[in-house]
């Protein structure tokens, strides 16, 4: 039996989710949820929040690792990153 509504016990992860999407705005990347998060069946307490980041551009992986290390301080059910590299995409 759910306490509380998906919507609103899922508040820390969607705010987690800007507040990585913020972080990175010098990068030239994209970055999304994945798992539990986007396909909407995370356990709100127990459940970490996997990313994925798309680089567009060569840049200093880490740096970002450094970054999302940081991060992870403050918003510990951050979880672990797939990387894809643009240069490795065919279109």
């Amino acid at each position: 039996m759910d306490i509380l509504p998906y919507r609103i016990s899922s508040l820390p992860y969607d705010y987690a989710l800007q507040i990585v999407r913020s972080s990175f705005k010098d990068f030239d990347v994209q970055i999304w949820s994945r798992n539990g998060h986007a396909l909407k069946t995370l356990t709100p307490g127990a459940s970490d929040l996997d990313i994925t980041v798309y680089s567009y551009s060569d840049l200093d992986i880490n740096k970002f690792i450094d970054r999302y290390g940081n991060l992870k301080l403050y918003l510990p059910f951050l979880g672990e990153i797939n990387w894809i590299d643009s240069r490795y995409v065919n279109n």
